[in-house]
């Protein structure tokens, strides 16, 4: 990649972003075992989309592993709502709630 260029479309009231960044980098070539490779790019919903040699192409799906994250935080806020702001214990409950989920889960 030689350059970069970030375009300011309002230079009026962003005049912060009328700038360039151009750069030059040596990459090496990486070397295959017999022409074997698989690009993957991560994602957030599609946890990671991979393409191999051959041009076949599949995606591995991040939606359940993302509910189940957001149900743990759920879970973890409800218990700390039932304790008060201010005592020890609701650092106990949280850690407590954490040792459930991931055993339950």
């Amino acid at each position: 990649m030689s350059s970069i260029e970030i375009s300011n479309q309002h230079p009026a009231t962003h005049p912060e972003l009328g700038w360039a960044l151009l750069y030059e980098q040596n990459v090496e070539e990486i070397k295959t075992v017999d022409g074997l490779w698989l690009g993957i790019d991560l994602g957030v919903d599609n946890l990671a989309t991979c393409c191999d040699w051959r041009g076949y192409l599949f995606t591995v799906d991040g939606r359940h592993l993302k509910s189940l994250n957001r149900c743990h935080n759920r879970k973890i806020a409800h218990h700390q709502s039932k304790t008060s702001k201010g005592s020890t214990t609701r650092l106990n409950v949280s850690r407590s709630c954490i040792r459930n989920v991931d055993t339950v889960s």
